[in-house]
């Protein structure tokens, strides 16, 4: 199987959604990998796993501020 061609934006999906799996970020560089050849290092994935836990949690005091209102 050829490697796709994927931009840096479709990447970053990707690695949101496998993270949101629960996968790590080991894990996640690993499968995108072989699928798309010249992927992020697996420093760049852990730096976009770290970014959507930060979004996520600020989500959460979003919502719950919401609520105590």
């Amino acid at each position: 199987m050829l490697p796709l061609k994927a931009s840096q934006q479709e990447q970053r999906s990707v690695i949101c959604f496998l993270w949101r799996q629960g996968l790590s970020t080991n894990a996640i560089h690993s499968e995108m990998r072989p699928l798309y050849g010249n992927c992020f290092t697996r420093a760049a994935v852990h730096v976009w796993c770290k970014r959507v836990s930060v979004e996520k949690v600020l989500l959460r005091k979003d919502d719950l501020a919401a609520v105590l209102l």
